[in-house]
């Protein structure tokens, strides 16, 4: 076993989001390039470790059994959750007797499985042994959402039973309205990433407006007197905020002689009562729509990966660099407009730039590596990616694990 286990592993995470559309867990996939190199119980110590207080549950995903075997055999680490593969109820004896004894020691286990091979009378409401991670199959979709538009129906007409199950996980769900319905009708306790693509889908005629909750997170900044550096960072937790100021502080009518590139120079620019009245009247147009959180909060969870990934230290203007590099490689869904657009309507480095339109410079490769850190099929390419890009394997993941252990449930 090597002492140094983050150089043998391939890592990976999905945000589980929750009832308020908050981040409620992360799924960290763990990949071992080299079995025999790798201690699961050292991984989990390790997570425990650099976990917050503020950290949300860790549901930690082995691919392969063996070490599936050992972390089930060690002593339970607060907030780091286990989950158990698909085919467990097929399993060893070897296996059943690891998860009996994982449960006896309080171990928080979750089974992975579709929904059709859980009997109603053990899902319970989401505590230990009863906690699962399920896929709907293409039946159960249909019938949830007929149940959802039979809501519409005089009460003397037959409604459809939804078949999902309170208190669960889900995974794999491709539209808006299922995720919903999972969340707020039949009280799912979390949905593991998050349907995108259809939400932006949803918006698509129009661009995004600033989010109401960061907008006034900023504004509560100001009035406390806080520094120059937090108010910075809470503008950063909405890309379309950040956009937006980028762009009114570069506009003919602001009339500043040179251009703007940084959110500090912005605000420096700005001062605090210019600041407040243009965060004001945001606030006018500004969204509460909860499931564009999700959205919003994914983008600001890859910048702060790529944060980590760099470890600019006091550098401020790279760290800011690359924190708008990954705040807004996905920015045009939000604006409704080609990211090559968008980008020409503020002043920005030709690194930024660079990276997210040419894929290249020199933070084309911490956006490469990001991508594939958020990508559970791809996850398997990431020694290759690193070797690309001279990326150490075990500063990638470390810098993984560090990201997800200081995220909160809810920035704002």
């Amino acid at each position: 076993m090597s002492l140094n286990i983050l150089n043998h592993l391939a890592l990976a995470y999905q945000p589980i989001w929750g009832a308020q559309r908050q981040l409620a867990a992360v799924r960290l996939r763990v990949r071992a390039l080299h079995t025999e190199s790798v201690d699961a119980a050292h991984l989990l110590q390790l997570l425990s470790i650099e976990r917050q207080p503020h950290t949300p549950p860790l549901l930690v995903s082995f691919v392969e059994r063996p070490l599936l075997l050992q972390a089930l055999a060690v002593s339970p680490q607060e907030g780091v959750w286990l989950e158990l593969p698909d085919d467990a109820a097929f399993a060893t004896d070897e296996l059943r007797q690891h998860i009996l004894f994982a449960r006896r020691m309080g171990h928080q286990l979750v089974q992975c499985g579709p929904l059709a091979r859980v009997p109603a009378s053990e899902a319970g409401n989401g505590a230990a042994p009863g906690l699962y991670l399920l896929d709907l199959w293409p039946e159960d979709v249909a019938q949830a959402l007929r149940s959802v538009a039979d809501r519409g129906q005089p009460a003397s007409q037959p409604h459809t039973r939804s078949p999902v199950l309170a208190g669960q996980i889900y995974q794999n769900i491709g539209s808006s309205a299922l995720a919903a319905h999972c969340l707020d009708d039949r009280r799912a306790w979390g949905i593991c990433d998050w349907p995108m693509d259809d939400v932006l889908h949803q918006h698509r005629h129009q661009p995004i407006a600033c989010d109401r909750n960061v907008v006034l997170h900023v504004l509560r900044a100001f009035e406390q007197d806080l520094s120059m550096d937090v108010v910075e960072d809470r503008i950063y937790l909405d890309p379309v905020l950040t956009y937006r100021m980028l762009r009114m502080v570069n506009s003919v009518a602001f009339g500043t002689s040179r251009e703007v590139d940084s959110v500090r120079h912005a605000l420096m620019l700005l001062g605090h009562s210019n600041m407040r009245q243009w965060l004001n009247e945001q606030l006018l147009a500004a969204s509460l729509e909860p499931a564009l959180r999700p959205v919003r909060h994914a983008m600001v969870l890859r910048s702060h990966l790529m944060d980590f990934l760099m470890d600019a230290g006091r550098e401020h203007d790279l760290r800011a660099e690359i924190h708008i590099t990954g705040l807004f490689s996905r920015i045009d869904g939000l604006l409704q407009e080609p990211l090559p657009d968008a980008l020409a309507r503020i002043p920005l480095s030709g690194r930024v730039t660079d990276a997210l339109l040419n894929h290249h410079g020199p933070y084309a490769s911490y956006l490469d590596v990001a991508r594939h850190m958020e990508d559970l099929q791809a996850m398997g390419d990431l020694p290759l990616i690193c070797h690309t890009h001279e990326f150490r394997l075990d500063d990638v993941n470390r810098a993984l694990i560090r990201m997800l252990c200081q995220v909160k449930h809810n920035p704002v």
